[in-house]
């Protein structure tokens, strides 16, 4: 029997249902081999190397078979799925390699926290984040996202004192003003955050976060009216994440079964 480049690549699916993988790399390969320009083994090829764990050599292979195929759903669904599974593991990858070739590149370390600190690896995103504030103390932005982990962890006090001096540097920062005020908020100090999410709101008044942890605040002082007022803007914006938000968030206890609060109609 004579096979051409389809058969091979159907059987290589049929392999890949079995879990014999390396067999089925050298069906699509086959394919590849008696059709160049086979799109669609490229693409499940590139599959199957995402399946073992290997993504640049993935990656290579689904922009191939878009550039061989530009019009290929199926390439273009697989390769956004890959990207949205692999994407940080990819730029955790690029940003061990910048450091290995060039240890004080201009924010790595910075990037390279980020992304850890996105799929939680806290502890090693702080050491880095704290390298990059070793090369440049000015860099605000590595700053805040040490805060930002430091929020995440509840070291709530560890957390202020960074924002405080970012603040200090940038004080038209909504973001990192909202931050402080949860800081406070987390740690009892009450005027304290009712004054830092004031001043956010001062520079940006449809603030999402300011107006929603604001809210929160004054459901814990059970200030039901300014709890509700910041509610409904911050409604506005995104009502779908301010139901995912609320739900379980027991900062809201004191209101939830209020009449103005059931009128906001967010269930």
């Amino acid at each position: 029997m004579l096979w051409d480049a389809n058969s091979h690549n159907e059987r290589g699916l049929e392999l890949v249902d079995r879990g014999w993988l390396f067999e089925a790399m050298r069906e699509f390969n086959k394919a590849i081999d008696k059709k160049p320009k086979c799109a669609d083994a490229y693409d499940n090829l590139a599959s199957v190397y995402a399946e073992k764990g290997q993504p640049f050599k993935a990656l290579k292979l689904y922009l191939t078979a878009i550039e061989l195929d530009p019009k290929n759903a199926a390439a273009h669904h697989n390769l956004g799925c890959f990207l949205a599974n692999f994407g940080n593991d990819l730029a955790i990858e690029q940003y061990k390699s910048t450091i290995k070739l060039e240890d004080d590149f201009p924010d790595v370390h910075l990037n390279y926290g980020m992304a850890l600190a996105e799929v939680g690896e806290y502890k090693k995103a702080i050491q880095l984040f704290k390298t990059a504030l070793d090369i440049d103390s000015s860099d605000t932005m590595a700053r805040h996202e040490l805060a930002c982990v430091y929020l995440e962890l509840g070291l709530y006090h560890k957390a202020i004192k960074q924002l405080r001096i970012v603040i200090n540097e940038d004080k038209k920062n909504v973001n990192a003003l909202v931050d402080l005020g949860i800081c406070y908020t987390k740690t009892g100090f009450y005027d304290e955050a009712n004054l830092t999410f004031k001043k956010a709101l001062k520079i940006d008044a449809d603030n999402f976060l300011g107006n929603y942890y604001l809210a929160a605040l004054h459901s814990l002082q059970n200030n039901k009216e300014e709890a509700i007022k910041h509610l409904e803007i911050a409604i506005k914006q995104d009502k779908n994440q301010i139901r995912e938000f609320i739900k379980d968030d027991s900062q809201f206890d004191s209101i939830r079964n209020s009449k103005s609060f059931i009128k906001l109609n967010i269930f």
